[in-house]
């Protein structure tokens, strides 16, 4: 029997999973994917789990087809990561990552960009099954999206569409720079990192202000204290994620616009928040659509297990 190798490459970790035919995974690993400079290092590192994870499973290198991988600034055309930003090995380079993966490997091996492959992920697994024109948005480190037109991924002119994330947003907090070192983009307020930002923000601009928050050494907060602490009813981390959401409703918005989906679909860490982000999104949502969009278009939540969804979508660059 024939495997895939599918590797979500993320900005903390790496999770590689031996996937079947039927989109069955079979077995998964995970290695650190942030704690070199050397992306040589990394690709080393990715062979030596990806070996060991089929030797678990008394499976050889040559039952494997090919090796689908998604990651941060990824250029399907050619196969190259292309300063990623959020991944110190890749942050000012670019690198040639299926080429010399593919060879240590000695397996056929294709990259598309994490959201890109979240969003084929859904298309043949989720909840976006049967759907043609979609975006899958992506809320973790970064914000990404994956859109999927015509049952196709877009790519562009050069295999690079899709970087939402870094389009500007106009909101009354400080401005920021993001990680991709421009000024203000939405990634530095509606992501993970973004969130814990607005908290420490927060706490700074309003020292009199009691928040269970402050128990914190400002710089742990992360966005996952956030929401426990708004579970717990406290008003500062209510608030910041109400902003958050009602900051990616507008985005949302002005993305219809000009794409038309009939469905955006989030995915990631930050979606455990929902039960504060999702009525915030659709609020601001609606009130920002003009009237030739509304009722048209959902914004709905990701049916794969957060694990899953990127190697699934992986795998599918190989199983098409």
């Amino acid at each position: 029997m024939n495997y895939i190798i599918g590797i979500d490459l993320g900005a903390t970790y790496a999770k590689i999973g031996i996937v079947g035919k039927d989109g069955t995974i079979i077995a998964r690993s995970i290695i650190a994917s942030n704690d070199t400079d050397d992306y040589l290092v990394f690709i080393e590192n990715a062979a030596t789990a990806t070996d060991r994870l089929l030797a678990d499973n008394n499976i050889n290198r040559k039952q494997i087809e090919g090796i689908g991988v998604g990651a941060p600034n990824s250029n399907f055309f050619e196969g190259t990561i292309e300063y990623a930003h959020n991944i110190r090995w890749g942050h000012d380079k670019i690198v040639p990552f299926t080429d010399i993966f593919g060879k240590k490997m000695n397996i056929p091996c294709l990259i598309t960009n994490d959201a890109n492959a979240a969003a084929m992920g859904e298309a043949k697994f989720g909840i976006a099954k049967g759907m043609k024109n979609f975006v899958e948005v992506t809320l973790g480190t970064g914000v990404g999206t994956g859109i999927m037109t015509d049952g196709k991924i877009m790519y562009g002119s050069n295999g690079m569409a899709g970087e939402f994330g870094h389009c500007k947003i106009i909101t009354s907090r400080t401005p920021r720079r993001c990680s991709c070192g421009s000024i203000g983009c939405l990634e530095a307020y509606c992501s993970a990192t973004g969130v814990a930002d607005s908290g420490r923000e927060t706490l700074a601009l309003y020292p009199d202000r009691p928040t269970s928050l402050r128990r914190y050494n400002p710089e742990d907060i992360t966005a996952k204290i956030i929401h426990e602490q708004a579970l717990c009813g406290d008003r500062v981390s209510i608030e910041i994620l109400e902003e958050t959401g009602k900051l990616l409703g507008k985005a949302f918005a002005d993305f219809t616009r000009f794409f038309a989906p009939e469905a955006i679909i989030l995915f990631g860490g930050l979606t455990k928040a929902k039960d504060i982000l999702m009525p915030a999104i659709t609020e601001s949502y609606d009130e920002h659509l003009i009237p030739i969009y509304r009722d048209k278009q959902k914004i709905l939540l990701s049916s794969l297990p957060e694990y899953d969804a990127a190697i699934l979508g992986a795998s599918t660059l190989i199983t098409g």
